[in-house]
C-alpha cells in the first residue's frame, strides 16, 4: 500500500517490465491530515507516531497482509530491492512466519530503524490491535514512529529477530557508499542520488 493525500496508480518502471509479479499499485488515501501533526524544527520529520498508527491500522483493515508471511514498510527515501529480501525471508525458520516477530535491521542504537520495517503476519495483527494501549502507556510525543513501534512491540511481547545487516542507513551507522550489495539503502532525499543507488542495486 502506498499512502498519499490523493488516489493514483503507480506502474512499474520499464526496467521492471520483465520481473515476475511486477504490477501496478493503487495509492491509498491516508485517513489522517498530516498537517495536524506538523512540528517545526530539526525533529519535524521524526515526530510522526500518529500518522503511522493510522497507516498500520489501514493496513490491517485492508486485510491483504493476512495472505502474506511478512509485511514490509519502506520510507519513500529508501532504495529497497525486494528481490534481495526474498531469499533472506525464505531462509528464516518457518516458525518466524507463523508467529509474531519483528526484524531488527540496524547494528547500533535501538536496532529497528524506520527506513525498512519488517513484521510477520501475526506481528502486524498484534501491533494494530495493541497500538492504542501502547499510546496510553508509552510517553511517545517526542518519539519517531520506529522507536515507538519497537517499544510497543516489546511491550506487547513480540520478540525481535536479528538481521541487522539488511539496512544500510546513514542514521543507523554510516551512509551507504555503494548500493551494489544489500537489501535497502537510506537516506536518498534527492532524485539524482536515489536514481544512482537504484541503478547500482538493480544491475
Amino acid at each position: 500500500m502506498i499512502f498519499t493525500d490523493r488516489a493514483y496508480i503507480v506502474t512499474p518502471s520499464p526496467s521492471y517490465s520483465g520481473v515476475a509479479g511486477a504490477s501496478a499499485a493503487v495509492a491509498t488515501i491516508l485517513r489522517r491530515n498530516i498537517s495536524d501533526d506538523q512540528v517545526t524544527g530539526a525533529l519535524e520529520h521524526m515526530l510522526n507516531v500518529r500518522t503511522f498508527m493510522t497507516a498500520w491500522q489501514q493496513v490491517r483493515e485492508a486485510g491483504k497482509y493476512a495472505h502474506q508471511d511478512y509485511t514490509v514498510k519502506a520510507d519513500p527515501d529508501t532504495v529497497f530491492v525486494p528481490a534481495r529480501l526474498g531469499p533472506t525471508l525464505a531462509s528464516m525458520p518457518e516458525s518466524y512466519a507463523q508467529h509474531a516477530v519483528y526484524v531488527q535491521n540496524c547494528k547500533t542504537s535501538f536496532h529497528f530503524f524506520g527506513a525498512l520495517e519488517i513484521l510477520s503476519r501475526a506481528a502486524v495483527t498484534v501491533y494494530a490491535l495493541g497500538a492504542a494501549k501502547c499510546k496510553e502507556r508509552v510517553s511517545w510525543s517526542r518519539m519517531g514512529e520506529d522507536l515507538f513501534m519497537k517499544i510497543c512491540l516489546d511491550f506487547l511481547r513480540v520478540p525481535p529477530v536479528a538481521y541487522r545487516w539488511i539496512l544500510k542507513d546513514g542514521y543507523c551507522d554510516s551512509a551507504p557508499i555503494s548500493c551494489a550489495s544489500g537489501v535497502a539503502f537510506h537516506p536518498f532525499k534527492l532524485p539524482d542520488g536515489f536514481a544512482q543507488c537504484f541503478r547500482e542495486a538493480t544491475r
